[in-house]
């Protein structure tokens, strides 16, 4: 990942060929001690994880994509949960048919570029866990 460039809490970073979206991001977060963000990206994949959440089982099912993939789209947020950086992101994915798949990025490995613009927001997002949902949510 490469900063390419920071004016106040604007954020565009650069991810290349085989990072890993979300581990990457919530290390450069943690690197600059961001604690509230949200943030949109594009780019390829060419090994994602996709994950629905059902609200009535309180379940995910998971679908997994290994092949070359466009990131149509990424948006999510930065907040901490028991002091720990939470990354939640979904995406919008198309394959070579223009075929688009969606949902909540459980991993997202980079085939070529990815771009993201991420905006820093001063203070901090706490989310916790809500047992009526079976989500966390922001406090």
């Amino acid at each position: 990942m490469k900063l390419i460039l920071q004016e106040g809490n604007q954020y565009i970073l650069r991810f290349d060929k085989g990072e890993e979206f979300i581990e990457t991001l919530k290390t450069f977060i943690e690197g600059e001690g961001i604690k509230a963000a949200h943030f949109t990206a594009i780019g390829a994949s060419e090994d994602a994880e996709l994950a629905y959440f059902n609200g009535q089982t309180k379940e995910y099912s998971s679908k997994n994509f290994k092949e070359p993939l466009e990131i149509v789209s990424i948006t999510g947020n930065i907040a901490i949960k028991d002091d720990e950086i939470i990354v939640h992101a979904h995406g919008v994915l198309g394959n070579k048919d223009m075929q688009l798949f969606g949902g909540h990025i459980s991993k997202l490995v980079i085939s070529t570029i990815a771009e993201v613009a991420l905006t820093k927001l001063e203070g901090e997002i706490r989310k916790a866990y809500s047992e009526e949902i079976g989500l966390n949510i922001f406090e």
